[in-house]
């Protein structure tokens, strides 16, 4: 998984929403990475379906 930053010149992504895939890649869960970032699951979960086409969240 390339890094954050590389992340966001490649795609249209907010700070956060390029950690987010860089960090499940390393095995880390959302739960985890909502604690130690400072937001709540539910806004983890929104920033990955602005990530993630729609066709994921089926």
């Amino acid at each position: 998984m390339p890094p954050p930053e590389v992340l966001q010149q490649q795609f249209p992504l907010t700070p956060t929403e390029a950690r987010l895939p860089y960090w499940l890649g390393k095995e880390r869960n959302l739960h985890d990475l909502a604690a130690i970032c400072g937001f709540s699951y539910e806004t983890g979960r929104n920033h990955l379906k602005n990530i993630y086409p729609p066709m994921w969240w089926r």
